[in-house]
């Protein structure tokens, strides 16, 4: 039997659904900060998903970082349960969207100029949502206010890790 293009996307979505939040689940124990993990793969897998197949899977995205997030017991507010995962999946579409543009949907990395934009990218993807989030997790009170640029170093290492491992 042959599948449809229909089922094909739905089976994608289903399966990053399943590693999204399994491998959310799987950070809390490389964390070693609160809320900050020195390895986390999502990263990874939102910039490939929302690089290789588009913008499109957006939504599939977002549902995945808020039933993780809404989810764990972490968060203690829910104005930052809901905004965190909008801040993320904005943050890495955004990124995504850039890579697509420049490079295309299928970045092979065929000479310098690919290298290098992707390079770039993948490195600078962390850096809005870790700033984001670390300001917002200071503003709740969950980060003392002299901690918020360490903060903010180590989620960009945790999310670039994740990154690094799916790249």
């Amino acid at each position: 039997m042959k599948s449809t293009p229909a089922a094909r996307i739905s089976l994608v979505c289903a399966i990053y659904f399943l590693l999204h939040v399994l491998t959310d689940r799987a950070a809390t124990t490389f964390e070693f900060s609160p809320h900050v993990a020195i390895w986390y793969l999502p990263a990874g897998f939102v910039l490939a998903l929302l690089t290789l197949l588009g913008p499109r899977f957006f939504p599939v995205v977002l549902a995945a970082h808020l039933l993780a997030t809404f989810t764990a017991p972490a968060l203690p507010t829910w104005w930052l349960k809901l905004l965190l995962p909008v801040i993320f999946t904005a943050n890495y579409a955004g990124i995504a969207w850039c890579i697509r543009r420049l490079v295309g949907p299928a970045p092979l990395l065929q000479d310098f100029r690919e290298t290098v934009i992707v390079m770039l990218a993948t490195g600078a993807a962390p850096v809005a949502s870790a700033i984001a989030s670390g300001g917002l997790l200071q503003i709740n009170g969950l980060v003392a206010p002299g901690r918020l640029f360490q903060l903010v170093a180590q989620w960009w290492i945790g999310d670039e890790s994740g990154i690094l491992t799916v790249v």
